[in-house]
């Protein structure tokens, strides 16, 4: 009975430390989303800004010679080059954040000692 107590007693603080655990790595997972969201929100005002100023200026510049027309399919091809080259970087992976690297590691260590409790239990 006391050991069961103990036990009991040792999967609840283990319980909330996990709940702490999550907390901390949901709260860096979240940061770490507003940051990309509001990077990427800067990020897209600029370029378009940009492009649109570059492209006007360009097109005007042009206007009058017979390779108008190349210059904007050009422009097209570069813009649609650095929208494909955006979206693989939107894509690429995150660094690890120190608590989701904590969790992981701490999930591992209990998977590892239930199996051994299992292999225990079982024998």
């Amino acid at each position: 009975m006391v050991r069961a107590k103990r036990l009991l007693s040792a999967l609840g603080r283990h319980a909330v430390a996990y709940s702490d655990l999550v907390s901390a790595a949901a709260a860096e997972w979240r940061a770490d989303a507003i940051r990309r969201i509001a990077l990427a929100l800067v990020g897209l005002t600029l370029a378009i800004s940009a492009i649109v100023i570059a492209s006007g200026w360009l097109l005007l510049t042009v206007w009058q010679s017979p390779e108008r027309h190349w210059i904007a399919a050009g422009l097209v091809l570069v813009l649609a080059a650095g929208a494909g080259l955006a979206a693989r970087l939107a894509r690429s992976a995150s660094p690890v954040a120190p608590q989701q690297s904590r969790l992981k590691s701490e999930w591992e260590q209990d998977r590892a000692l239930l199996g051994e409790a299992r292999k225990g239990a079982a024998s």
